[in-house]
């Protein structure tokens, strides 16, 4: 027990933030790991409507549409985490974007991690900017956009890694691949 109150009161100084954090699971696994709820969640209109029950479920937190404000305000954090939608890199997906393609380094769905990468690391300049997204990321399917996402980091000074893992490996009994 001791060792876990002493875990938790290292997090206190700790902010962290999400942008896109769509129905909230990645930013609740934070708040948890950390011992507090997140400084700031950022977003655009597109996904506003997927996140109304966790500005209900926090509404104190700032709740930041990057469409809505000219200049938004940013503070330090340490981590900002994301959950930019993987429908370009998904199997599932069969609807075409405007480039065309319904999946692949060209799906138009791509352009939100492009995006929310650009204004973090930009603006926000964490300590660590991380995120999740389908198992195509981490393939050829995704090289395009792996390509993509490194140069944008390189360009603010960030190094970049991926991961490829399964939920069963972290003790849910499903198999559902993921890319971090």
């Amino acid at each position: 027990m001791e060792k876990h109150n002493q875990s938790i009161a290292e997090t206190d100084g700790i902010r962290f933030g999400a942008i896109v954090p769509l129905i909230g699971g990645f930013a609740i696994g934070n708040a948890m790991a950390v011992g507090h709820k997140p400084n700031v969640l950022y977003t655009y209109s597109a996904f506003e409507e997927n996140e109304k029950h966790l500005r209900a479920y926090w509404p104190d937190v700032p709740y930041i549409n990057l469409d809505e404000v000219e200049n938004p305000p940013v503070d330090r954090l340490d981590f900002v985490s994301t959950t930019c939608p993987c429908a370009g890199l998904s199997m599932l997906n069969y609807s075409k974007g405007k480039s065309g393609q319904s999946r692949g380094s060209d799906a138009a769905q791509n352009e939100w991690m492009y995006k929310s990468a650009k204004f973090i690391l930009e603006n926000v300049r964490p300590r660590v900017f991380f995120g999740e997204n389908a198992p195509g990321l981490f393939g050829e399917m995704g090289q395009g956009v792996v390509e993509r996402l490194f140069e944008i980091a390189q360009s603010y000074g960030y190094s970049m890694s991926l991961v490829k893992t399964s939920t069963e490996k972290h003790g849910i009994p499903q198999n559902r691949t993921r890319t971090f």
